[in-house]
């Protein structure tokens, strides 16, 4: 390669011309020295001498390189070739000096870094001469970008753990913290000025069992490192959980320097894991409660009916009369209970209407009065309509339980404030929810925090022995929950309690007739060619032999004609020897072989006007997730009295076949 500037009509080196080559006498002291020492001419930048070090460093023969016009460029990598060049002409043009870095082929092909560093001499005329030595860098050149990478990924690691959603902190072997990321600032609430040079034991917190703290500290002693759950304390007071590991850093001879801790808050983590064993809770009582339930309501039915059938042939004045009632009314007590188990299990069958909350708190206010006595103020704030798709009844028991529960939070007196109100809410995804809001809040004791979690348990209570189910609250939670609502409360202790009721809002029913007072329940019918009414046929089918026995009693104190069998295969042999009509079947709903509606099915081929009622110890929906297809026939549950069964049975006749 060559360059305007260059005056190649000048003799080169040793051929003649300008001498430009130190005396020959020093050049095996310069061939001693462990770099190739060039001389050149400074315009036309031919070599004039090359020492012998060439072919050891680049294994170029230093004869050729002399010999060879622009032999240092040719041998330049490509990418180096314009720099250097620019390099030394800057050198030339100020006679001054340059150290140039560039890549120079060997003799074999490959490329080696080489450090060229030069000086320009003038002679007398001022023609310029340059003098140098190339040194080969290639290793420490590798090593310099080996540290560029080392120190490119150490930043690297540096932004990734200061980015990190985990917290980091690094301390020294006597536990002082040296550095902490940004997420440790959030997740502590401490600034990295407060904690740096401070020790980890600020987080710690009585909540940790103190074994815990002991095995973390005997990790760190003995270099093991840590792994577990802490609670935690932040800045501002409040707890938290973290699932944090330790371990040591230790330098290329193995000797630990400092330790490193990462930590992640668990405390959603936490709460929905409570959350979810809450739920499995639930779900088992539930299965407990739809199968206890069963074979309970049967003994009830038997228990309750038998009362009844022996109160209704004992004379009012008799004393016995004021037993069998007892004995009537603790088996609804215990109907009532096993209801509320299923309410918490959301096995019970709701009946939803559309209803004005804030009306039905006006409606059951003077009922509420009394209940809760002389000492409790009552507040009912409902002023506008609030509409909400609900059971009424199971409303009504749920706000009832909630004040029951504060007047006996508030055994002194105090203030209970009920209120009822339409919201719309954001929601996670940005929409808004309709919904209606019932708060029920009392000046009373409080719930400590550690029951506070368990106050929607089963068979849970604050009260002194004797003096609840521990039902009440779970049943509220159930049905709420059933009915596609929540329930939260907000307690502090010495100020009271306020639970909040969410349902889902509704539009108000359109206007209607109001539905027709039921009749006088006759057991008649027309019969066929005669205007005499005459007894109605039941088809009992039950395969327990003592509900059997009481409902058979029950209906024909009613006047009722009775057909009983106990079985379903029964049922449709005592149907197919029966020459006259049969009116209603009466049938249990699962049996051993052919269930109730089965029962209906088979029948319904050669009697189509027949009328049914179903009845059974499990709840219906519990039915139905049996599998059995119930249709649109009348449901009675078990326990039933003498005169649900009659008013059943009676408005079933009313409607048209």
């Amino acid at each position: 390669m060559t360059t305007d500037h260059r005056r190649d009509d000048r003799p080169a080196g040793d051929a003649g011309g300008r001498p430009s080559a130190p005396a020959t006498s020093s050049r095996d002291l310069v061939n001693a020295i462990p770099g190739v020492v060039w001389e050149a001419d400074g315009h036309t930048y031919r070599n004039t001498f090359v020492s012998s070090r060439a072919w050891d460093l680049l294994g170029h023969d230093p004869a050729a390189w002399v010999a060879t016009a622009d032999y240092w460029e040719q041998h330049l990598h490509p990418d180096d070739l314009a720099p250097s060049v620019a390099l030394v002409e800057d050198a030339i043009a100020s006679m001054g000096r340059a150290a140039i870095e560039y890549r120079f082929r060997t003799a074999d092909g490959a490329y080696r870094w080489i450090r060229d560093t030069m000086e320009v001499i003038g002679d007398a005329e001022g023609y310029p001469h340059l003098v140098g030595v190339m040194i080969d860098i290639t290793e420490e050149h590798r090593a310099r970008e080996n540290l560029a990478i080392v120190e490119e990924d150490r930043d690297l690691l540096a932004r990734a753990i200061e980015q990190s959603g985990e917290s980091v902190f690094i301390t020294d072997l006597e536990d002082r913290i040296l550095y902490v990321n940004a997420a440790f600032e959030r997740m502590t609430g401490y600034g990295r000025n407060e904690v740096v040079g401070a020790f980890p034991d600020i987080l710690q917190s009585d909540a940790t069992p103190p074994e815990t703290y002991e095995a973390l500290g005997f990790g760190v002693a003995t270099g093991a490192g840590f792994a577990g759950e802490l609670v935690s304390r932040r800045k501002d007071g409040s707890l938290y959980n973290e699932h944090i590991s330790i371990v040591p850093v230790r330098d290329t001879s193995g000797r630990m320097v400092n330790f490193v801790g990462i930590s992640r808050d668990v405390t959603r983590e936490h709460e929905l894991e409570t959350q979810l064993t809450q739920a499995a809770r639930m779900e088992a009582v539930g299965q407990l409660a739809a199968g206890v339930a069963h074979d309970f309501n049967n003994i009830l039915t038997a228990i309750i009916g038998h009362a009844s059938l022996a109160g209704a042939s004992v004379p009012a004045s008799s004393p016995a009369r004021a037993d069998l009632a007892g004995i009537v009314s603790a088996g609804e007590r215990a109907q009532q209970l096993v209801a509320q188990l299923l309410a918490f299990g959301r096995r019970s069958l709701l009946q939803p209407a559309v209803l004005d909350v804030g009306g039905l708190l006006r409606d059951i206010e003077p009922m509420l009065v009394p209940l809760i006595g002389e000492g409790i103020r009552l507040t009912v704030d409902a002023p506008g309509p609030s509409f909400a798709f609900v059971d009424p009844g199971q409303l009504q028991n749920a706000i009832v339980s909630l004040v029951v529960n504060a007047r006996n939070a508030m055994p002194h007196g105090g203030r209970l404030r009920l209120s009822a109100a339409p919201v719309v809410a954001p929601t996670g995804d940005g929409g808004l929810e309709r919904g209606v809001v019932i708060h029920v809040a009392d000046t009373g004791h409080g719930i400590e925090p550690e029951m506070l979690a368990r106050i929607f348990e089963p068979f849970f209570t604050t009260d002194e022995f004797g003096r609840g189910t521990g039902m009440g609250l779970a049943m509220v939670d159930g049905f709420v929950r059933q009915s596609g609502g929540r329930v939260e409360v907000e307690s502090t202790v010495g100020r009271g309690t306020a639970f909040t009721i969410w349902l889902p809002a509704v539009d108000p029913a359109p206007a209607g007739a109001a539905p027709e007072e039921p009749g006088t329940p006759l057991p008649l019918r027309v019969s066929a060619g005669s205007a005499d009414p005459v007894a109605a046929t039941v088809l009992l089918v039950e395969d327990e032999a003592s509900i059997r026995e009481v409902a058979q009693r029950m209906l024909s104190l009613a006047g009722y004609d009775v057909l009983a069998a106990g079985s379903g295969e029964e049922a449709i042999a005592v149907a197919g020897a029966h020459d006259g009509p049969i009116d209603v079947l009466f049938t249990d709903v699962v049996m051993p072989g052919m269930g109730g509606p089965a029962v209906a099915e088979a029948l319904a081929a050669t009697r189509p006007t027949l009328r049914v009622v179903l009845t059974s110890g499990y709840a219906e929906d519990d039915v139905t997730r049996r599998g059995i297809v119930m249709g649109q026939h009348r449901f009675l549950p078990k326990p039933y009295r003498l005169d649900e069964l009659v008013e059943t049975l009676a408005d079933v006749l009313r409607d048209p076949a």
